[in-house]
């Protein structure tokens, strides 16, 4: 049985929105979440701030950024480079999720970083799912030049790079996708397949929560 969700997706594609729609079913993300950014999120991030925080860290370890368009294969480093990061998750983990019930953790990051979590995971007897947000590249590079002045050349490569990394990533693993237009237009309907993909059941039904759904998921997210 999935007993937390890693939710991946790249950036400006709808981790947000979903994690939201998540945190109505009665998903828990924390209490320590970066704050909503007027003109950004207005509705929030749902990020842990020490996760985020830590994520960060460990691109940067790695002679990385998120907006670096190469491929990052972490294999690659030396060996024992991300162990102190690891360790560092695994204890934050520990103090701030591990036994709760159903939780997730959401930062696109985790395209990247996602070999990285299923290793820690695995070690804390954890059984995670994953939920891949996806949206039109057009889409996401006329965001991404609005947000942070990009190209769409590279925000096209950004695009690839992310969700190429987290189909890898989770292949073979519970996983299931999710469309950000569906996700907007037939909130009940994707959450119910999400779940009935993962084998899980949520905290609280979709269709109970059918009108906070539809408030949250408005067309103004576009």
């Amino acid at each position: 049985m999935v007993q937390c969700l890693l939710l991946l997706g790249m950036h400006r594609s709808g981790t947000s929105a979903l994690a939201g729609a998540l945190e109505n079913v009665g998903v828990g993300f924390g209490d320590r979440l970066m704050p909503s950014r007027p003109g950004d999120n207005p509705r929030g991030y749902f990020e842990d701030l020490e996760i985020f925080d830590l994520h960060e860290r460990m691109l940067d370890g790695a002679g990385f950024s998120w907006d670096d368009p190469r491929h990052l294969d972490l294999k690659s480093l030396p060996a024992g480079a991300m162990d102190p990061y690891r360790a560092e998750l695994i204890q934050l983990l520990r103090d701030r999720f591990v036994g709760r019930p159903l939780w997730a953790v959401k930062d696109p990051r985790l395209c990247l970083l996602a070999p990285e979590w299923t290793g820690i995971l695995s070690e804390l007897e954890v059984i995670p799912g994953f939920v891949i947000v996806y949206r039109h590249p057009a889409e996401v590079a006329a965001s991404l030049a609005s947000r942070n002045g990009f190209s769409a050349e590279k925000s096209a490569g950004l695009w690839l790079q992310h969700n190429l990394a987290a189909e890898a990533a989770t292949r073979g693993r519970p996983r299931a996708f999710v469309s950000y237009e569906e996700l907007l237009a037939h909130p009940v309907e994707v959450l119910t397949t999400v779940a009935e993909t993962l084998g899980m059941d949520w905290p609280v039904a979709p269709c109970d929560v059918a009108e906070p759904l539809g408030e949250f998921l408005s067309s103004d997210l576009r």
